[in-house]
């Protein structure tokens, strides 16, 4: 996947998910609560790092709270 396709799924992930949305990845994904994994999923959000795990989970999120 290139970076500008990953960016654009990141950011449709993100306009599907509240604004705090590292809390709500770390309840659901406790095995991301460490300082470095934290650090690797903000920086996923804000585009700055591609990591394929990390989008997937986001928008696993955004599948979850959308109401059908």
């Amino acid at each position: 996947m290139n970076k500008i396709e990953f960016i654009k799924r990141v950011e449709a992930a993100r306009a599907g998910l509240p604004k705090s949305i590292l809390p709500l990845f770390i309840v659901k994904y406790p095995s991301f609560n460490t300082y470095k994994s934290k650090s690797r999923v903000t920086n996923v959000i804000h585009g700055r790092l591609m990591d394929e795990e990390i989008l997937t989970k986001l928008e696993e999120l955004v599948k979850i709270l959308q109401p059908n």
